[in-house]
């Protein structure tokens, strides 16, 4: 997250990195721009986390959140006062914008099951999200290239029948969403 630098509108106060998507523009690829300019790095986009539309004033924000890894480079704060990883423990802690505030549930959920997934990979909610982030990426392949359609609809397709299978066998386990 990053700390929003004097001058700026809800200076001193806490966001997740991103900004406004340009014409022409989707929110990956925008959130891609974005954190280039403002801390200098290259990231991958993961999934959506989370949506949510706010009103503050007389403004409206639609904010959406996606998982992100740091594919090159150091963050530096550039525009922000300061920049930080934080322990989702801790995300309460901050004074955050207003537009971020009601997503932070749902990225602590998030951050939690990854957790989760890193600590035990046999896991069967790990084994499900495991199982949602690559039917996701086949639908990207699907979308990108028609003569990949039926490979990757057959890969989806066995993919999202095992996490079915998974969820079956393990009816206790809590699901996405």
């Amino acid at each position: 997250m990053a700390q929003r630098g004097p001058g700026m509108s809800y200076s001193e106060k806490w966001e997740l990195p991103g900004g406004k998507v340009e014409p022409g523009e989707g929110p990956r690829e925008a959130l891609r721009r974005e954190v280039k300019e403002e801390l200098g790095v290259e990231v991958d986009i993961g999934p959506l986390i989370a949506h949510a539309e706010s009103h503050p004033g007389a403004r409206t924000f639609q904010v959406e959140v996606y998982a992100a890894e740091l594919a090159q480079g150091t963050p530096r704060p550039g525009e922000h006062s300061q920049h930080r990883w934080c322990d989702p423990g801790k995300l309460d802690d901050l004074d955050w914008v207003e537009p971020h505030r009601p997503l932070l549930g749902a990225v602590k959920i998030y951050l939690d099951r990854k957790r989760r997934a890193a600590l035990d990979p046999f896991d069967p909610v790990a084994i499900v999200e495991r199982s949602l982030r690559v039917s996701e990426t086949a639908m990207e392949w699907m979308a990108a290239s028609m003569t990949w359609t039926m490979i990757a609809y057959g890969t989806w397709s066995a993919i999202v029948s095992a996490g079915l299978r998974a969820q079956a066998a393990y009816p206790w386990a809590p699901t996405q969403g």
